[in-house]
C-alpha cells in the first residue's frame, strides 16, 4: 500500500486583465495626436479672434465718440454678443491648445514648454496680448534647438512674438496712427499651425533635447 501525500487544492488565480486605454485617449495623449489638436485649435483660435476683434471691436467700436459707440452696439446688439462669446471661446480654447504645445515639446525641454504654456494659460486668463505672445519666443527657441521640426519655422515664431511685442509697445507708446507689423511678422505662428497638422508625423515620442550635433530638420 503506497502512501500518498495529499496535495492542497490548487487556487487559480483570476487576473482581470489590465484595462486598456481608448484608442481615442491613446491617440490624444501621443505627441501626433497632440500636434494635430494644437494645429488645429490654433487655426481655430485665429478665425474667433478675427471675427471678435475685426467684426465686432473695429466694426462696432469709435475712438473719441462714446455716443455713437454706444448707437452701433444697440442697433448690433447680436454681432456684438456673437463677439464677446467668440471672444470667450478663444479664451477657452486657448487653454486647450496650451496644453497641446505642451505635450509637442515637452520632449524638447520640459520647463521651457511648461513655462510657455504658462504664458499662454496667463494670456487666457487676463486676456493681455502683451503676455500672451511672449510664448511665442519660447517655442521659437524649442523649434529651433528641436531636431524634428525646421529651425527656420523657429525663427519666424521669434520674429511673430517680438512683431507683437512691437506692436503692443508702438500702440501704448504713440498717439498717432498705429504702428502694426504684426501684420507681417504673424506667418510663423501660421506656419507653425500647417506644420502640425501636415508634417506631424516626423514627430517621434521621445526627443534628444538640445542636440546641436544632429542635423536638424531643414525643410518645414
Amino acid at each position: 500500500m503506497s502512501n500518498r501525500i495529499a496535495q492542497p487544492p490548487v487556487e487559480h488565480e483570476v487576473r482581470s486583465r489590465p484595462p486598456t486605454a481608448r484608442p481615442a485617449a491613446a491617440f490624444l495623449s501621443s505627441r501626433r495626436g497632440a500636434a494635430l489638436v494644437a494645429g488645429m485649435g490654433i487655426l481655430l483660435l485665429a478665425a474667433l479672434a478675427a471675427f471678435g476683434n475685426l467684426v465686432v471691436v473695429e466694426g462696432l467700436v469709435t475712438k473719441g465718440d462714446p455716443a455713437r459707440t454706444a448707437r452701433d452696439i444697440v442697433a448690433s446688439e447680436g454681432t456684438f454678443r456673437l463677439g464677446v462669446a467668440s471672444l470667450y471661446a478663444a479664451a477657452a480654447l486657448d487653454m486647450l491648445v496650451a496644453w497641446a504645445l505642451f505635450q509637442v515639446f515637452r520632449p524638447v525641454h520640459e520647463a521651457l514648454s511648461r513655462l510657455a504654456a504658462w504664458f499662454r494659460l496667463a494670456y487666457a486668463a487676463v486676456f493681455l496680448v502683451a503676455i500672451s505672445q511672449l510664448h511665442l519666443l519660447l517655442l521659437g527657441y524649442l523649434t529651433y534647438t528641436s531636431r524634428q521640426m525646421p529651425w527656420l519655422l523657429g525663427v519666424l515664431l521669434a520674429i511673430a512674438g517680438l512683431g507683437y511685442a512691437f506692436d503692443t509697445m508702438a500702440a501704448v507708446l504713440t498717439s498717432g496712427p498705429p504702428i502694426v507689423v504684426s501684420t507681417f511678422t504673424f506667418v510663423g505662428e501660421f506656419l507653425l499651425a500647417v506644420w502640425l497638422l501636415v508634417r506631424s508625423r516626423r514627430l517621434s515620442q521621445h526627443a534628444t533635447p538640445f542636440d546641436t550635433t544632429a542635423t536638424r530638420a531643414g525643410t518645414p
